[in-house]
């Protein structure tokens, strides 16, 4: 059961509300059984000034290689209401063979 989270809102303490217009959460790869997995990283997105990301690097893993690259890939997707600006987004995640939580991390 993956529970979805308002990407707006969690990120208007770091952008004010209303920044985010699309914001695709990473889906972990549907592959069972899934184990008991956790992680934190940081990710730096790139935003050119149309508001679209152009590039995210990773600049400290979560400890998964796949969180990791689907996390890249997915957040490349975003779309925001204004640019250019660099993002350091801290991100985290548990997996449990019934769940999948997904949030913005504290730092």
């Amino acid at each position: 059961v993956k529970r979805k989270i308002d990407m707006d809102g969690a990120l208007a303490p770091f952008l004010g509300k209303g920044t985010v217009l699309q914001a695709p959460q990473p889906l972990y790869p549907a592959r069972p059984p899934w184990t008991d997995k956790q992680g934190k990283g940081i990710y730096e997105m790139h935003v050119r000034k149309d508001g679209k990301v152009e590039e995210v690097k990773i600049l400290k893993s979560s400890g998964d290689p796949a969180f990791d690259s689907i996390t890249v890939s997915t957040l490349r997707k975003w779309r925001l209401r204004r640019g250019p600006m660099i993002i350091e987004l801290p991100l985290a995640f548990r997996l449990t063979p019934r769940t999948y939580d997904f949030w913005v991390a504290e730092r």
